[in-house]
């Protein structure tokens, strides 16, 4: 029979195995093959030419789909979107790009592009269409290019607050929205930018975690609103994003499923992955 002393000992080993196991579930996927290693840097120009040859991963938890890579002296990333559902929210509420050099869940710096876009704009934008909704999109699309103008950086050594994003000697930021709703997003991040003047001379041996951030929109208050009017965006009566409008101009299901709900619900997911050297 067991005495006291050995029961105890006996649930000890217990918590400390449950603690391990749950510890261990909350850090990020750690990637076995390491991000492609350019020789050639990524235009950041918004556009998704430079990507042809790097492979993109579909994000479950944030609808999007991304693809990193890195130099001796830079990480790139690129998030793209078809569903106009995901768009429309990234556009209405911003994204956040998060940059943890432990490999964990950790928001150690990141930055906000596209800046979200506050309610009186969306005002502004819906009188001015004047209840016409070609009008209104038009004006919807030319706003969306003045949020191109500038971002917000967080943690780093340097420049945070907000920043122009001509200021490409830093960090550098893009993003276009074409006539199909796709949406294409770049970064890139000097090593330095994280690190400071001091970046380890081992960093391109060493993993990290991208975090990606969608915040919830908020619902409206008023009971009889329309769903429109919660979402607050030209063209969203197509809320479930059930519809996508391919290239060839065919009607296609969307195959992310992007419900009411998920547009009121935050959206946030780290990925870890290993740096490459040659």
């Amino acid at each position: 029979m067991w005495n006291k002393k050995h029961q105890i000992g006996y649930l000890s080993l217990i918590i400390i195995l449950l603690c391990n196991i749950s510890c261990s579930s909350s850090k990020a996927v750690v990637s076995t093959k390491p991000v492609p290693f350019l020789t050639t840097p990524i235009v950041i120009d918004g556009t998704a030419n430079d990507w042809k040859n790097i492979p993109f991963n579909f994000e479950p938890n944030t609808l999007v789909r991304y693809a990193i890579a890195n130099d001796s002296n830079n990480l790139y990333v690129c998030i793209t979107s078809t569903s106009p559902g995901v768009n429309r929210k990234i556009f209405k509420m911003g994204m956040k790009l998060f940059f943890d050099t432990s490999g964990e869940r950790k928001e150690f710096c990141g930055v906000q592009f596209p800046m979200p876009i506050d309610d009186n704009a969306l005002q502004l934008i819906t009188a001015a269409g004047n209840g016409n909704p070609k009008t209104t999109e038009t004006e919807y699309r030319r706003f969306v290019k003045l949020q191109e103008n500038q971002y917000t950086l967080f943690g780093f050594p340097d420049d945070n607050g907000l920043n122009s994003i001509s200021t490409t000697d830093y960090i550098a930021v893009n993003f276009s929205l074409d006539q199909e709703d796709i949406f294409i997003y770049e970064c890139k991040v000097p090593f330095k930018s994280i690190y400071g003047a001091q970046v380890p001379p081992d960093v391109l041996k060493r993993s990290m975690s991208l975090g990606i951030e969608l915040e919830g929109m908020p619902k409206s208050q008023d009971p009889n609103a329309p769903v429109a009017s919660e979402i607050g965006m030209p063209g969203s009566q197509m809320t479930g994003a059930r519809i996508n409008m391919g290239k060839g101009g065919g009607l296609d299901r969307n195959p992310y499923g992007y419900s009411n709900q998920t547009l009121y619900k935050d959206q946030k997911t780290f990925i870890k992955f290993a740096l490459s050297n040659k």
